[in-house]
């Protein structure tokens, strides 16, 4: 047995320190680097699970995304993503967004190339806007179908 002594304090006699015998084991019991690589394997396979299903819905996104464009549908008739044409200004542009006031008024925010190649936007009155393929001019609502009285609704 192995004896370590402490040194001697203050005129005290030396004290065997406390030691510690090697453990054993047992042959069933997993050793820390059993544990360590075993926690690794599993999160590799965490990593190639959710790398597989990010892959697989960037796909079924890109493969949605043309049918997402052409279903924005506002009940005033304006299709988001739809090319529009301003009456009064001549502008042609996509149709980006809709606004909506309280009074009635409905808007319609149009996307277009200027002059001088820069991209911008315009919002324009829903009344002036003409559908690019089909030549239907939109036409003011003052309210959602189911609000078809015109009252507001809260």
């Amino acid at each position: 047995m192995l004896c370590l002594l402490a040194p001697n304090v203050a005129g005290k006699e030396p004290v065997p320190a406390a030691t510690e015998t090697p453990r054993t084991i047992p042959a069933n019991q997993p050793t820390r680097r059993m544990l360590q690589s075993m926690r690794y394997r599993i999160l590799e396979g965490a990593v190639r699970v959710l790398s597989a299903l990010r892959s697989h819905m960037a796909r079924s996104l890109k493969e949605q995304a043309p049918e997402m464009a052409t279903t924005r549908h506002h009940y005033t008739g304006v299709t988001l993503g739809d090319e529009y044409t301003d009456e009064v200004h001549g502008i042609k542009g996509r149709a980006t967004a809709v606004y909506e006031f309280l009074h009635g008024c409905a808007r319609v925010q149009i996307e277009y190339v200027d002059g001088d190649g820069n991209i911008t936007d315009h919002v324009f009155d829903i009344g002036q806007l003409v559908h690019v393929d089909t030549g239907k001019k939109l036409r003011a609502r003052t309210a959602p179908p189911s609000h078809a009285d015109g009252a507001v609704a809260g």
